[in-house]
């Protein structure tokens, strides 16, 4: 009688899941219900995003989309950014960005337009510096009595102020300039020592003092492929430039903060170099920011890039000759 009960009770569960399962809604054609996406979704190249199954152009600085395209690779539909509003890039934005306004403690230096965001700096008399977010402008340092001004406030470092000599004592910079002309006379005269010991020296090239052959300032790196060669280089920037040092970096090259904080972080690097490159024009070089990861002293990460860009075809490197003059009778 037990056994009879319990097959009955298992055979109104098993009808009740078939009939629960019957009401479930189906997923539309062409979904995953995995991961909830549509299958087939297009990887699309730059310049273009995804909608739907198609790739759409994106729309140029100064505007953003109002509707995608109807057809693959087609133009959307893009309007100009309204007043008080920009778009730096080409993108697929709904809306345009809203501009900046400068704060009570800056004054602007370049108003908003369509393609850029306002550019503001400290007042006079107040500065932010490079290295660190501008949230609030700080009051430039005075010199107190018994201190001299060395360096002025400017809008991005404080004034630096060193203490009045005592009349009669050496300053420090007296001592330095002493000490390096001594050793520099020293140095001469020990090279021209083993040069009449050695002539056959005298027919070498010899580097520029203070410089190895393989340094930046002895050697002209070629592109090999215009202005491509340079782009290409992009991509070592991003592998081997800490993240910490981004901001630094983008804004030794006058990059303003908002351009900076805009970025989309996984891309950072590229956007921003090629802000710059679009900026520069012809005259952007990677001689300019290896020189600006060098100011940083970030050489290590300059010596990798150089390295790559060799290394992969991009770049050759053409050493400068050294002036040559009459060797010694």
């Amino acid at each position: 009688m037990n056994k009879g009960i319990l097959l009955k009770a298992c055979v109104c569960v098993f009808f009740s899941v078939v009939l629960l399962c019957e009401a479930l809604p189906t997923p539309p054609p062409g979904t995953d219900p995995k991961r909830g996406g549509l299958l087939g979704q297009r990887t699309c190249s730059q310049g273009l995003y995804p909608s739907a199954r198609l790739c759409c152009l994106n729309c140029p600085a100064g505007e953003h989309q109002v509707s995608p395209c109807s057809s693959d690779r087609g133009s959307s539909v893009c309007s100009e950014c309204p007043m008080g509003t920009f778009t730096e890039h080409s993108n697929n934005l709904h809306t345009c960005l809203p501009c900046t306004r400068c704060r009570p403690d800056q004054e602007e230096v370049q108003p908003c337009s369509p393609t850029n965001d306002t550019v503001c700096r400290c007042k006079s008399g107040y500065f932010c510096a490079l290295e660190q977010p501008c949230e609030v402008c700080q009051r430039c340092r005075s010199c107190k009595d018994g201190e001299a001004l060395v360096k002025s406030c400017t809008a991005h470092s404080n004034s630096e102020c060193a203490k009045t000599p005592t009349p009669g004592t050496p300053t420090k910079a007296l001592w330095w300039i002493l000490g390096v002309s001594v050793f520099a006379v020293g140095g001469v005269f020990c090279v021209w020592v083993y040069k009449k010991r050695n002539p056959w020296l005298t027919c070498l090239p010899s580097p520029s003092p203070g410089h190895s052959q393989q340094n930046d300032d002895d050697s002209l790196l070629v592109p090999l492929n215009g202005e491509k060669s340079l782009k290409l280089c992009f991509e070592y920037f991003h592998v081997d430039m800490e993240s910490k040092v981004h901001k630094r970096f983008f804004r030794s090259l006058d990059l303003s903060d908002n351009a900076i904080n805009n970025a989309n972080i996984e891309d950072r690097v590229y956007e921003l170099l090629g802000v710059w490159l679009q900026r520069e024009g012809q005259v952007a070089t990677l001689h300019h920011l290896l020189r600006k990861l060098r100011d940083l002293d970030q050489n290590r990460t300059a010596d990798s890039i150089v390295e790559k860009a060799i290394d992969n075809g991009h770049y050759e490197r053409v050493v400068i000759p050294p002036l040559s003059g009459k060797s010694d009778e």
